[in-house]
């Protein structure tokens, strides 16, 4: 016997068809090793709603839909997207895992992408020459330590200069 019609039986039943539903479902779940009471609240986890994921940028996207393939374990998902909002069916654990995993990564994904954008303007060298030199003898911090590594994993952009500076007259 199907144990979620049963469970429907217990909750819209009437009088006694109520009583003879629950009786043979804690009979059945009984047999199963499990009480009444731990059915209900399984079951009340696994209901799902809709939940509205927010995220601001196209990493942030990214990131927000790769959790979620993680944690429902699918290669495929279902999803509605509108103006940076994810609009996903979730449990309300699966709801709290995404948040809680995102809520870490993108605190990271920004420190990394900072660092790569700054090693990358460093490789290839988009500042102004007149950036004032580092002292030699002080050390370099932990973020510059990194910098400097990911800079060896950037392709350097060979840049022309488009425009030439016009000679004023009399600067001869």
């Amino acid at each position: 016997m199907n144990l979620d019609k049963l469970k429907a039986l217990v909750e819209r039943g009437v009088g006694g068809e109520k009583i003879n539903a629950e009786k043979i479902l804690r009979k059945i779940l009984q047999k199963q090793g499990k009480s009444f009471e731990e059915f209900v609240a399984s079951k009340e986890e696994e209901k799902t709603t809709f939940y509205r994921l927010r995220y601001k940028t196209q990493y942030e996207k990214t990131l927000l839909l790769q959790i979620c393939h993680y944690v429902l374990n699918l290669s495929e998902i279902r999803v509605a997207i509108h103006n940076n909002i994810i609009y996903i069916q979730l449990t309300v654990y699966q709801h709290i895992e995404i948040i809680t995993i995102y809520t870490i990564l993108k605190t990271e994904l920004k420190k990394e992408l900072d660092i790569t954008t700054e090693a990358f303007i460093c490789k290839n060298r988009i500042f102004s020459q007149s950036v004032a030199k580092k002292d030699e003898n002080s050390s370099l911090t932990e973020k510059e330590l990194r910098v400097i590594e990911r800079m060896s994993t950037i392709r350097k952009t060979e840049l022309r200069k488009q425009l030439t500076t016009p000679k004023l007259k009399g600067a001869e």
